[in-house]
């Protein structure tokens, strides 16, 4: 289905974020993605990624912080792999990642 393929989803949130006046409803669209129950870590490495960037551009620090909570909360529900992730995410240059 849609929601698992990870290229429909990220254009369909390119669309969002550029016509969308409403930014809730963005916000809406991430947590619906991640609160699903078949999601795979690769998806969520990927939405929290695009999440935070979308807080950091659009949102307050109060925003940002609160995508860094979700994201350390799935870091801890799904082990050290999703860690990873939010340390690239929070690095805002992507060529930080590198280093392995």
């Amino acid at each position: 289905s849609y929601p698992n393929r990870t290229d429909i989803v990220s254009t369909y949130l390119d669309l969002e974020i550029k016509h969308s006046k409403n930014k809730g409803n963005i916000r809406k669209v991430f947590d619906k993605l991640l609160a699903r129950e078949n999601i795979k870590l690769k998806q969520i490495k990927f939405l929290f990624k695009r999440y935070l960037e979308f807080e950091t551009e659009y949102g307050s620090e109060k925003d940002v912080e609160r995508v860094r909570n979700k994201a350390q909360e799935f870091a801890s529900k799904f082990g050290n792999d999703e860690g990873e992730s939010d340390s690239e995410a929070e690095g805002e240059d992507e060529g930080e990642s590198e280093d392995e």
